[in-house]
């Protein structure tokens, strides 16, 4: 996947996204600066010489201050909000050239959800009622450290929590780590438009710049992930995933 890729892949994710007004104020300006960021990279000059001049490579980070926010849902049995934060490379055949790290993050909206009577302390209650939210899932999708236990490409439960997400996991906690094939940043917000706005997503999904930046992803990250995995012994195969 290419800095132009990337920055067609970030304008489509705009343009679609906001056609369907599934972002909130916040989505809006991550996507913005991300794109900012990438476009201005890709108007710098080429670095290299003669044939082998080209642009850096690139590097993609949403934080977790400014993320890719979702308005809430409305069609599911409880109102949640969606919010992804990011830092990836540039991969080769499939494997990212630096960090690659997408965290998602489900808020519950409804007060049902904020507190827990037999577990929460009392003092917390007040805390999450100011703040209107609390973080009742999250994950990542994460690409393993040199030398960390656990499949290389990976989805594991918890991280690295902020303060006003009065999310509870212990830091400790590390494993497990599950077997998950790679995503992108619009892979990502394909799995979450299907699973929490499933009324929206089909209307996003036939969209033919949509579909033709979801093909340039797969080919980017999951056909060589695929192709490794069609070639193994059935007897190897956690081995042939481990890190």
């Amino acid at each position: 996947m290419t800095l132009g890729d990337l920055k067609q892949e970030l304008v489509i994710l705009q343009g679609r996204l906001k056609g369907v007004k599934l972002l909130d104020s916040d989505g809006t300006r991550a996507l913005a600066e991300a794109l900012g960021r990438i476009s201005a990279a890709l108007a710098a000059p080429k670095v290299g010489k003669g044939k082998h001049r080209r642009h850096p490579r690139w590097r993609l980070v949403i934080r977790p201050d400014l993320p890719l926010s979702f308005v809430p849902t409305t069609t599911l049995k409880h109102r949640l909000k969606i919010d992804i934060h990011c830092d990836l490379s540039e991969p080769t055949a499939g494997a990212p050239t630096g960090s690659h790290n997408i965290a998602v993050r489900v808020w519950a909206l409804d007060k049902s959800l904020w507190f827990r009577e037999a577990f929460d302390a009392t003092t917390l209650a007040d805390q999450i009622a100011a703040s209107g939210r609390r973080v009742v899932c999250r994950f990542h999708l994460d690409l393993a450290n040199p030398g960390q236990p656990g499949p290389r490409f990976h989805l594991q439960i918890g991280g690295n929590t902020l303060a006003d997400e009065f999310y509870w996991h212990p830091k400790t906690l590390d494993v497990p780590r599950f077997c998950h094939h790679p995503l992108n940043l619009l892979l990502t917000c394909e799995f979450i438009l299907k699973t929490f706005y499933p009324e929206h997503y089909d209307q996003v999904a036939d969209d033919p710049t949509w579909a033709a930046a979801v093909k340039v992803a797969q080919k980017s990250y999951l056909a060589p992930y695929f192709e490794r995995l069609h070639n193994f012994d059935e007897s190897l195969l956690l081995r042939r995933l481990w890190n």
